[in-house]
């Protein structure tokens, strides 16, 4: 049965070295996870899995799952940390690099997750993910200007239609009413006109901006 190739597994995990013993270490884990609710187990055996390679794909996943599912942001930006230590490859560090931003911006460390996004930017410089994180953190920050800078960057990028508009009344808002910048706001809206994307409350406010 599962918990006697798991007793296997671990007995011959203990008798050999190297890539051998991660991979019995793996399948360890990955029968304990599917057959129980061991967490502490599965855990134990994936971290003894990842200190003989840090690289690997399996455990590293399962970790990472083990952790999201017990919602645990501090554990999982240390995994997500050092999987970026041993990653090069450049497709495979952009999600990394944005999974970092997210958890220090959960975890209240906003300039350390302004950091990550000029990670990830100098890999993807329109991560629409991304731009919208920095939007956030910009304004939580009360940094209008820098706010308005990602709205129009995010407006710029591959998005719809709808996230086009709705990025460009952003920065609209922030110019108006954050940094009393009529001219500015006005602008952005007749971008909108330009796109075919203004309805009638946008056409009526340019209206009201222009008479000012």
């Amino acid at each position: 049965d599962g918990a006697s190739i798991v007793r296997a597994c671990d007995v011959l995990a203990a008798k050999v070295d190297g890539e051998l013993r991660a991979q019995l270490l793996e399948e360890a884990a990955a029968l304990l996870m599917d057959a129980t609710d061991d967490d502490a187990a599965v855990e134990e055996r994936l971290r003894a899995a990842l200190a003989i390679d840090p690289a690997r794909p399996i455990a590293y996943s399962r970790l990472h799952d083990l952790l999201a599912d017990r919602n645990d942001d501090a554990a999982l930006l240390e995994l997500v940390l050092s999987r970026i230590e041993v990653i090069d490859d450049p497709e495979a560090l952009t999600p990394l690099f944005y999974e970092e931003a997210r958890l220090r911006r959960a975890l209240g460390q906003r300039d350390e997750a302004l950091a990550a996004l000029e990670s990830l930017f100098l890999l993807e410089t329109d991560h629409v993910g991304g731009l919208a994180l920095l939007v956030e953190l910009h304004v939580q920050r009360e940094a209008w200007a820098d706010a308005v800078a990602a709205l129009r960057q995010l407006a710029g990028a591959d998005v719809p239609p709808q996230q086009k508009r709705i990025a460009r009344l952003g920065a609209a808002d922030f110019l108006e009413r954050k940094l009393g910048d009529a001219e500015g706001a006005l602008a952005e809206l007749r971008v909108l006109v330009d796109l075919d994307l203004a309805n009638r409350p946008i056409r009526e406010r340019i209206a009201t901006l222009t008479k000012r």
